[in-house]
């Protein structure tokens, strides 16, 4: 546990990006609260995250590993 927060006081030390550190504080922040980040979303980013969950197990709305991996290969460096 030590050197995980050690790691990330590096990170945020080294970032000068205002945006990301807020992102960072707001999560932290939020973390005890699990209704909180639900309650900060608009309508339309709880309604797609709904959509997305009832999507859960409908084999018709499954993409394959490999194509995901594609499809996100910027991500996966």
């Amino acid at each position: 546990m030590l050197e995980v927060k050690k790691h990330l006081h590096q990170l945020i030390d080294a970032t000068e990006d205002d945006e990301l550190l807020n992102l960072i504080r707001d999560i932290i922040e939020r973390r005890d609260d699990p209704g909180a980040i639900w309650n900060s979303l608009t309508d339309d980013q709880q309604e797609k995250v709904l959509k997305a969950e009832d999507s859960i197990g409908d084999k018709t709305k499954e993409i394959p590993h490999q194509q995901m991996i594609r499809r996100n290969k910027r991500w996966l460096k």
